[in-house]
């Protein structure tokens, strides 16, 4: 084993020629059972760096290998393969084109990697992982972390970006070795997510059932939700969630969103009488917060100000507290 100390950050090399050697190689991140399928054509090699908290490597498996087991304790790992990776078993499945790995603990794995793939794989902690997708992207590690199936959607460019990114993390010139390594690999995560993956048009049917988790969430968390967040939650790329609400309102998700809550404003504006609310207070509840802003932009749509809706809901509660005479 090869070793190389930068700031904070350790990084090596380890060569295997047998599976045994191999299988030492993932003792603390993997607990799992192996078994070598084929001859060894070559001898395995694992490049890392750690900083003490998190992991991240680039594994050339020398031989066929089954892996079978799960994660060692509160970690949350991702992996790209390439493509002699991908064309192994995943899950005892086709791996989907343009996907991320996505494990968490508890996930039963039950892979096969052929003889010669690479894999780059990054071992976060998980609670630390979480709170900074959360700063960087709002309310949405919950669903990353809840998610059972272990792809996630990134599209073919994304992969290609964050594998350079990574990369580059792997050597000792082009890493940040005054960063905490955990923050490094989830900002280039998260970057891939947000800006860099590749749009396919999806089918109807899946730009339905992508709006329809997206609608689910912000009925149980809020209407105020970005597209950034609403992505991760329902487990696709910004620009596939985007292209769901157009193709099943015509809006972005942001435009359709903000005309709900302008809805749901002006229905409580209607329904409540005298003294029971204000234009502010409504504004304010559904996340309005630049009111001279939101003044206007109900105005453009409902062809009257929010002060005027409320009027009229007033005299309208008014009539009916009092009845016919």
């Amino acid at each position: 084993m090869r070793r190389e100390i930068h700031g904070r950050r350790q990084f090596g090399e380890i060569r295997s020629r047998e599976i045994g050697e191999y299988t030492d190689t993932l003792t603390g991140v993997w607990d799992v059972e192996s078994c070598q399928l084929g001859p060894s054509k070559m001898e395995s090699n694992t490049r890392f760096v750690t900083d003490g908290g998190a992991l991240l490597y680039r594994e050339q498996v020398g031989m066929e290998v089954l892996l079978r087991g799960a994660l060692n304790g509160d970690h949350l790992v991702f992996g790209i393969p390439d493509e002699r990776s991908r064309s192994g078993r995943w899950q005892g499945q086709a791996y989907p084109e343009g996907a991320l790995i996505c494990i968490k603990a508890g996930v039963a794995l039950d892979l096969v990697f052929p003889a010669a793939s690479i894999v780059t794989v990054a071992v976060l902690p998980a609670g630390t992982a979480a709170a900074r997708i959360a700063a960087l992207s709002g309310r949405c590690a919950a669903g990353l972390l809840d998610r059972k199936d272990i792809f996630l959607e990134v599209g073919t460019r994304g992969l290609r970006a964050l594998s350079r990114r990574w990369h580059k993390t792997l050597l000792p010139s082009g890493s940040r070795p005054g960063r905490p390594l955990v923050d490094e690999l989830v900002d280039a995560l998260v970057s891939t997510r947000v800006e860099q993956a590749e749009f396919v048009q999806p089918p109807l049917r899946a730009a339905r059932r992508t709006f329809r988790r997206a609608m689910a969430h912000c009925e149980e968390h809020g209407f105020e939700c970005r597209p950034e967040q609403l992505a991760w939650e329902t487990g696709v790329c910004v620009r596939t969630l985007r292209d769901a609400f157009r193709r099943c309102t015509g809006k972005s998700p942001s435009r359709f969103l903000r005309c709900l809550r302008l809805r749901q404003v002006r229905e409580r504006l209607l329904d409540l009488g005298p003294g029971e609310t204000t234009v502010t207070d409504e504004a304010v509840a559904m996340g309005f917060t630049e009111l001279g802003r939101f003044s206007g932009e109900y105005r453009r749509v409902f062809g009257e100000l929010p002060s005027a809706t409320l009027r009229r809901g007033r005299l309208r509660k008014g009539i009916v507290m009092k009845g016919p005479r």
